[in-house]
């Protein structure tokens, strides 16, 4: 009964103000894809970065119940639900039935498998593929010779594959465990030959139900590596984000310190865990679960200091793990006092885990009731849109189209940006799609989001801003950790390629700056200077660039020092040879006098802070380059 009622508290919160918030932008994708056709959702899902499992159940379920939020995401829940009854089955197996309802207590209530379970992605599913083999793997050492342990292990490895590539990390860690296990049978003389031959072919097993998708596999998981959104992190940084994401969720407007309040009550559960936790089960047991949390974070760090592929939620499959050890800790300090004393352990064990759930339960309410906590309101957004468009005008979504679309239902023409790929970097392709799009009678609506990385260089809001009368900008800061930016905009001219002024300025062989265009430089303006870069080889470091506004007596103005175009984007990102436009903004103050001023543009490293030698028409002028003004008003 204890187990049934902690699976009806788990399942009521994962349901509970499940439609409340908007889709989030992953989740925006999840629905464009599976409003295709299933002749057609193939060819959507071949360029994505994920497995097709979770889609074409989604699918399948909204088929039946619908397209809306509620129904796309309650596959989620049921999922979410599952990985609790697994911890709980986990637990028990590993330490006992304390151990199993501690386990499941803390899971059911813990911010990260609510939020994720809330989700209309494929991470909760992941949890629940992987917590069945891994309860498989665990009843697979007591009897391994019932063939139903291996056949649900081997489904749900497999299934797991097929829903998210991550599950990779999981296969290595039971891989890791099992043949540390058969060790251990070996030295004690035991038939351990025989089972490494069924391990080994069970492994097999698994590699020809993937071989199907290998090529494709491979294909995607080349998508979004080494993109310029992301860089390797100093592996501390990677080990707090975790800990905190483990704990209290993927949103925290305010970045806590890894032990606090609602931390402490964790860290006291696997310390007790670390301590206690081998009395009830074995060693083997306690570092079985330990493996399941320790061996998929550890790859993940070592990943992510070197290539730039860290995203947090990667790391999901180590969940259950967290979970079970913090049953085990408090069944460890439970069990510890024998005799007289027992209730004694029995009131400090209740007391680790109610420090353990209590202390994340103050960010599960913020995640349910403050719009800070939610999801970016692409719901909002989409209606604002609608309330201020008619048939006829242009509503352009640049990095927006797959959310905005769930909830967009109005009669304006829609542009969307990219067109293709991840991140545009064509001018001559977004003047061709404007200027087919947009008319001077058009008013147009411009829905920008997580705009540093889909349009680097601003292409698209400096082709509009340049040739079309800005009315106005609508910003959502409430919601979601990215804003939603609106400009509505009207009279725009056809379209042209970006005035500028050419000149050649090298930095060494490695980057060079092929034009630039002065706008607004006037006194109590803020100012921009547009900067056309160019790498000529991949650079040696992501280095920075400063932009000085200095009068006519050589005496600094203003500045603007940055990574150019973005911290998303940096220089060893770049395609070699392409044009990359950077944008300086410099707040000009009121009572500065403008004449004989000059801009002073130059390369340095960070690191160092030692500038780079220029050449500007091949002719060495120190570490900066002298631009006159000729500004546009």
């Amino acid at each position: 009964m204890p187990a049934l009622g902690i699976l009806l508290i788990a399942f009521g919160l994962r349901i509970y103000l499940l439609d409340n918030q908007s889709f989030a932008f992953d989740e925006g994708w999840t629905s464009y894809a599976i409003h295709h056709s299933w002749r057609d959702i193939w060819a959507v899902l071949a360029p994505d970065n994920h497995p097709p499992l979770y889609y074409l159940l989604v699918k399948a379920l909204a088929e039946l119940a619908g397209y809306g939020d509620f129904a796309t995401r309650f596959l989620s829940v049921l999922c979410g639900t599952l990985t609790v009854a697994e911890i709980y089955v986990l637990g028990c197996c590993l330490g006992g039935r304390v151990a199993g309802l501690s386990g499941a207590l803390f899971a059911a209530t813990s911010p990260t498998l609510i939020y994720y379970a809330q989700e209309a992605r494929m991470y909760s599913m992941l949890m629940a593929w992987g917590g069945l083999a891994s309860c498989c793997l665990t009843r697979m050492a007591d009897q391994p010779e019932r063939r139903r342990w291996w056949i649900g292990y081997l489904l749900s490895i497999t299934a797991a594959l097929y829903t998210q590539y991550f599950a990779l990390l999981l296969v290595v860690t039971h891989n890791v465990a099992a043949l540390t296990w058969l060790v251990f049978q070996a030295r004690r003389r035991r038939k351990w030959m025989g089972l490494l031959t069924r391990w080994a072919l069970a492994q097999g097993t698994v590699l020809l139900l993937y071989l199907s998708w290998l090529p494709t596999a491979l294909a995607q998981v080349r998508v979004g590596q080494g993109t310029w959104w992301r860089i390797p992190l100093p592996p501390a940084m990677i080990l707090s984000d975790i800990w905190l994401f483990f704990i209290l969720g993927p949103h925290r407007p305010t970045q806590p310190t890894w032990l606090n309040g609602q931390t402490a009550g964790v860290l006291l559960a696997l310390v007790a865990a670390l301590m206690f936790g081998w009395r009830k089960g074995g060693l083997g047991r306690r570092a079985f679960a330990w493996a399941l949390l320790i061996l998929p974070i550890a790859m993940v760090v070592w990943a992510g200091s070197r290539w730039p592929i860290y995203t947090d939620r990667y790391t999901l499959i180590a969940v259950p793990g967290l979970a079970t050890l913090v049953g085990l800790g408090v069944a460890g300090v439970w069990h510890t006092p024998a005799g007289r004393r027992c209730r004694l352990g029995m009131l400090a064990g209740g007391l680790t885990l109610l420090a353990a759930t209590i202390g994340p339960l103050n960010q599960l309410n913020a995640y349910y009731h403050q719009p800070a906590y939610w999801r970016e309101d692409f719901r909002r957004a989409a209606r604002y849109v609608m309330d201020t468009t008619d048939a006829g005008d242009v509503v352009i979504m640049l990095g927006a189209y797959q959310p905005l679309m769930q909830y967009y239902r109005g009669a304006a023409t829609v542009v969307r940006f990219p067109q293709r790929g991840d991140s545009i970097q064509d001018e001559q392709e977004v003047i061709t799609v404007l200027n087919g799009a947009i008319s001077a009678h058009s008013q147009v609506r411009l829905v920008m989001y997580s705009w540093p990385t889909v349009d680097p260089q601003g292409l698209v809001e400096g082709m509009l801003r340049a040739n079309c009368r800005l009315q106005g900008e609508h910003w959502q800061l409430e919601t979601g950790q990215r804003p939603i930016k609106l400009l509505n905009l009207e009279g725009c001219i056809p379209l042209t390629s970006e005035p500028r002024q050419r000149l050649d300025a090298r930095w060494d062989d490695q980057i060079a700056l092929i034009a630039y265009r002065a706008v607004h430089f006037e006194p109590n303006m803020q100012a921009h200077l547009f900067l056309w870069w160019q790498t000529l080889r991949r650079p040696e470091r992501n280095y920075n660039t400063f932009v000085h506004l200095l009068d006519a007596k050589g005496q600094l103005i203003t500045q603007f020092d940055s990574l150019p175009l973005s911290d998303f984007y940096p220089m060893q990102a770049w395609p070699v040879g392409v044009p990359q436009r950077a944008d300086a903004p410099l707040n000009i103050p009121a009572d500065v006098d403008l004449n004989g001023a000059w801009l002073a543009v130059g390369v340095y490293d960070y690191a160092s802070m030692t500038r780079l030698p220029v050449t500007l028409n091949g002719e060495p002028v120190g570490d900066f380059v002298r631009i006159p003004i000729h500004a546009e008003k």
